[in-house]
């Protein structure tokens, strides 16, 4: 299975400067998808505001070559609260062709929502009618403990604890701080298992800082079947949850 997607993948490599051909030329159990940039993406709440939720990148479709839709051809992304986002076709770059497919949407529901499920379907439709569809189950958010205010001694390493159920992925913090000879970012690899997140801390010896700040984004892959479910099609890449944390940290 890996040699195939590998395989498919220097397709997609090849076809990068070739023209695109509508979908309509291409029967759909023959279709390729392919994430390309497709993430979830939540952004900080601030003050009384809530948090953000995004949905946002391309779905690839290919045949022998890049497909763009045809006018009776849809591509959806649909939520768990079954709101639809319909694929559009965009340019190619270095190119004035098109290609299928670039999504964008607003998720409206609850962080809390969100955390209890976040599986969107992909449905390819001909003529209306659905011809095959697969589901996309992105990781639930985390939940850091007491999240209105970290602090931390300068003696000490910048600790943060994670209470949630979490998938494996990454974490990256920055720190920005007038106790910080530079803002400076630290990648961490996390497993299920994790729960403390030490972060060194970068600091001016004998600097006090009431008001610095903190970003953390977790990064992690979302669950998809290699294959479609009606055709067999098959699926590459993965799609990522993306989601942005600022907390006020105390230096003290």
């Amino acid at each position: 299975m890996k040699m195939k997607h590998f395989l498919i993948l220097l397709i997609v490599i090849s076809l990068s400067g070739c023209s695109s051909e509508k979908s309509e030329t291409t029967s759909s159990s023959d279709f390729v998808y392919g994430f390309e940039t497709l993430s979830y993406i939540i952004y900080p709440a601030y003050g009384d505001d809530p948090s953000t939720h995004n949905i946002i990148g391309n779905i690839m479709l290919l045949g022998s070559g890049r497909l763009s839709l045809s006018d009776n051809d849809q591509l959806n992304l649909i939520s768990p609260a079954d709101h639809v986002i319909k694929g559009t076709n965009t340019t190619i770059a270095y190119s004035s062709d098109l290609e299928c497919c670039n999504f964008g949407g607003i998720d409206n529901r609850t962080l809390a929502e969100i955390q209890d499920n976040n599986t969107w379907r992909v449905e390819f439709k001909r003529q209306g009618i659905v011809e095959d569809s697969f589901d996309i189950k992105f990781p639930a958010p985390i939940t850091i403990e007491k999240p209105q205010t970290l602090s931390v001694s300068q003696d000490q390493n910048f600790t943060f604890k994670i209470i949630s159920t979490h998938s494996a992925g990454g974490i990256s913090v920055m720190m920005d701080s007038t106790c910080s000879e530079a803002n400076t970012s630290t990648y961490i690899e996390v497993t299920e298992d994790d729960e403390v997140i030490t972060v060194p801390l970068d600091y001016t010896a004998g600097c006090i800082d009431q008001e610095a700040k903190v970003s953390i984004t977790y990064y992690a892959g979302a669950q998809v079947n290699p294959t479609t479910d009606l055709l067999s099609a098959t699926i590459t890449g993965t799609p990522n949850l993306i989601q942005n944390i600022k907390l006020p940290l105390k230096i003290n």
